[in-house]
């Protein structure tokens, strides 16, 4: 048969206040946690500062859709100038402007990429189709999906249509 002590559950008592046994251990437990949660953070600072810093999360994330497959050729903008260039199975980093076809295009802004013309182009913020500047501009339509394009990264708007339409930051010239 199993004997249970007979104790009294209060550890305390000051008065109409009376201090339990149970509530100490969740105190205990409280400072416990909190003092073991600030030796880890410590101790993860610590390591995660000996640690080389890493690229950027939309770097990074450019780069893993760049090496995703090794079929044909990419290009991604990693911007200030830099560019990676796959071509199947091996990849460079190229610095200074891009190059699309007789256009060499220079930006010092970050986030953009250079792409041909797709039907239902827009410029940002604008309500103006490509296609309105390209019949403007008298451009024959069999150019059309030739000609360069300046867009944002993230939202694939319009920015800058070479020789068309400028941009802020954005310098294209045809050689």
């Amino acid at each position: 048969m199993l004997v249970h002590p007979n104790f009294d559950p209060v550890a305390l008592q000051l008065g109409p206040i009376a201090v339990r046994w149970y509530g100490l251990m969740y105190l205990l437990a409280f400072v416990l946690f909190v003092w073991l949660g600030k030796l880890r953070a410590r101790r993860n600072l610590l390591r995660l500062a000996g640690e080389p810093p890493r690229l950027p999360r939309q770097l990074e994330e450019t780069l893993a859709a760049l090496l995703a497959t090794t079929e044909g050729s990419a290009t991604a903008d990693l911007g200030r100038g830099l560019r990676a260039v796959r071509e199947y199975d091996e990849v460079a980093l190229e610095r200074g402007p891009v190059r699309f076809g007789p256009w060499r295009i220079e930006t010092e802004r970050e986030g953009l990429k250079v792409r041909t013309w797709r039907p239902g182009d827009r410029l940002a913020g604008r309500t103006k189709k490509i296609q309105d500047v390209f019949v403007d501009a008298k451009i024959p339509r069999s150019q059309r999906h030739e000609w360069p394009l300046v867009v944002e990264r993230d939202s694939d708007e319009v920015v800058a249509v070479p020789g068309l339409v400028e941009a802020p930051g954005v310098k294209a010239v045809r050689e």
